[in-house]
């Protein structure tokens, strides 16, 4: 028979050796488990936004690149302009206006059919020849749009970018044509630091602190682009788009990668629209997240809770040799009562053993373990509402500044008004006809208090719709706020445009909206007039026409005669 010395010493060592294992396996388990948890919601949260970055900026660029093409191609679609030569004053003007609109573009010059510049920004380069340019071979067979270059001809005459990078173009060129006859081309040089100027758009202020970058390829893998002033180093490193893993071969779905740094990144590539600039050229935007720098909370989580658990799993045990030791004192109490019964002491009686409160200050102690971690998880789940917050905050932000009016999918205000400035330009410039068309719902105060503003937002919908059906591709349409729109119509007399607004007129009335039913629209009509300087002049008679309109009983079309 054992002595109960040695008995507590055996069953005190067993239960501590047991306690260290189940509490600090259960500690690390679980720190393993919340903490790995957290690195995957973070490397999904990452790579969320990074597919955001990604999207907007391949948007901006192919937003930027068509906005440049389209001013490019109503430019040359301005026969009576061209007619009065291509080194006339009125074309020297409207190249100095054009690129006034778009800063970006930092040369914009005209070249003759033996590719002598004739006329130019500033001058640059007038009497040179360029017949052995890209843009010129290319742009007298059609619009042109070419690659990423360095400057050639105009780096003497130009200052450096912001970014310190030497100075690069993009080329855009398309053919003059009078008569169905070529006689020149048209170009402009656009800014590669107009790049730096989207990836400041679309990146995070702490983008540099958090290891995300914005890098733009072209369609070989060569590097094009690097954001933070990182171009230069990084190409003169050899840095390239290499081919991306299987598991990521599904754009945009973000891969792990190790770069030519030796350092493993979070990255994206957006996909262009077909038919986009960005796709028509070959770029390919990647957005890449250092994992060190993105992951970095996610490990001293995973630290502390490790710690933490282990000190716990410490304190659990040193807990469990005290109740180890009660234990064991329990049952020596128990062996001697039972040693003196068995002796025939009929008096004595057995105590009563107090190691079940043990038990339970361990399952106490366990919980408030448990509870201490799972603490932790919400306040690491708070972290991650937060950034989400932020993220959802700059989306918002970006919203704001669209061009479209989210109802009805038109231009807004904002959209519209560069675009119309230029059209106005061109049509003073070369005395063509202009006529602004101003364009308002009867009675749809009414509509709204009578069916509710949802029932309203479909009468909208449905005049938004009739007018898109039937305006020209060259017209310009917009929403200019609550139930009234503004129709811009190049090349068209007033007679023209009142015939077309009466069109318009009947097959609105014709329509019908739900409970509504049929809705009419009184129409404004004015035509620009050699005194107008402003845009705001023209838009300003056609509502002035849509007020006499209304005030003549609704459902008509009225007109300003114009002064030409």
């Amino acid at each position: 028979m054992l002595r109960p010395s040695r008995a507590e010493r055996s069953l005190v060592s067993q239960i501590l050796v047991l306690a260290l294992a189940l509490f600090g396996g259960l500690a690390l388990a679980l720190a393993l488990i919340f903490g790995g948890a957290f690195r995957e919601h973070a490397q999904a949260r990452t790579g969320a936004e990074i597919q955001t970055i990604a999207a907007s900026a391949v948007q901006l660029l192919s937003d930027g690149l068509a906005e440049r093409r389209r001013e490019i191609s109503v430019m040359v679609q301005s026969p009576t302009l061209w007619r009065e030569g291509l080194d006339s004053a009125g074309v020297v003007a409207l190249l100095g206006r054009a690129r006034a609109v778009s800063p970006n573009s930092l040369w914009i010059g005209v070249a003759d059919l033996q590719g002598v510049i004739v006329a130019s920004t500033d001058g640059l380069l007038q009497g040179q020849s360029v017949a052995a340019r890209p843009w010129f071979r290319h742009g007298l067979a059609g619009p042109y749009l070419g690659d990423v270059h360095p400057a050639v001809l105009l780096e003497p005459y130009l200052p450096s970018p912001a970014s310190g990078d030497p100075l690069r173009f993009l080329d855009l060129a398309a053919p003059i044509q009078i008569d169905g006859r070529t006689v020149g081309v048209l170009a402009t040089h656009l800014s590669w630091d107009w790049a730096r100027q989207v990836s400041e758009r679309v990146l995070p202020s702490d983008a540099a602190a958090r290891g995300i970058e914005l890098l733009i390829f072209d369609k070989a893998g060569a590097l094009l682009y690097a954001s933070g002033g990182r171009t230069a180093a990084l190409r003169a490193a050899g840095q390239r788009l290499r081919t991306r893993p299987a598991a990521a071969a599904q754009p945009p779905m973000p891969w792990t990668e190790r770069w030519m740094d030796n350092q493993e990144y979070l990255a994206t590539l957006a996909p262009a629209g077909a038919g986009s600039p960005v796709a028509e050229i070959g770029w390919q935007v990647v957005v890449r997240a250092h994992s060190g720098k993105s992951f970095e909370p996610a490990r001293n989580v995973l630290v502390v809770a490790g710690a933490a658990g282990l000190a716990t799993a410490l304190v659990l045990s040193i807990a469990a040799w005290f109740g180890a030791r009660r234990l064991g004192s329990d049952l020596a109490m128990l062996t001697h009562a039972a040693n003196r019964i068995e002796a025939g002491h009929a008096e004595v009686r057995i105590p009563p053993a107090s190691s079940s409160k043990e038990v339970l200050g361990l399952s106490r102690a366990l919980s408030r373990m448990t509870q201490r971690l799972i603490e932790s998880q919400a306040d690491l789940e708070r972290q991650v509402a937060a950034r989400t917050a932020e993220l959802e905050a700059a989306n918002a932000e970006l919203a704001k500044q669209a061009r479209r009016d989210p109802l009805t999918g038109l231009l807004n205000r904002r959209g519209f008004e560069p675009k119309a400035q230029l059209l106005f330009d061109l049509a003073l410039r070369g005395g063509r006809p202009l006529c602004a068309c101003m364009v308002d719902a009867d009675h749809f105060k009414a509509v709204n208090d009578t069916h509710g503003h949802a029932v309203g937002d479909q009468v909208l919908k449905r005049i938004a719709s009739c007018l898109q059906s039937r305006m020209r591709r060259t017209d310009l349409l917009a929403r200019w706020g609550g139930e009234e729109f503004v129709l811009l119509l190049p090349d068209t007399s007033l007679e023209a445009a009142g015939e077309l607004a009466e069109g318009l007129r009947l097959a609105i009335g014709a329509s019908t909206t739900g409970a509504v039913g049929r809705v009419t629209v009184s129409i404004g009509l004015a035509q620009i007039a050699p005194t107008d300087r402003t845009l705001q002049a023209l838009v300003e008679r056609a509502d002035l026409a849509l007020y006499r309109a209304k005030d003549m009983g609704r459902n008509q079309v009225s007109s300003l005669a114009a002064l030409l």
